[in-house]
């Protein structure tokens, strides 16, 4: 499973979205809990940054 996952993952990065569209993590970034809407929105700005370095 996680070789797919990977797989997935990094065809979804060869586009131009500004969101990775992984299913299995999709459920994870719309639940998000208390208090963790800041750390997804954190990952995602530290994430945008390194990728784009």
């Amino acid at each position: 499973m996680a070789t797919s996952f990977v797989a997935r993952t990094m065809e979804a990065l060869r586009g131009d979205t500004p969101e990775v569209p992984v299913e299995e993590a999709r459920v994870h970034r719309e639940n998000a809990g208390p208090e963790e809407h800041a750390f997804v929105d954190g990952l995602n700005t530290l994430m945008t940054a390194s990728l784009a370095a």
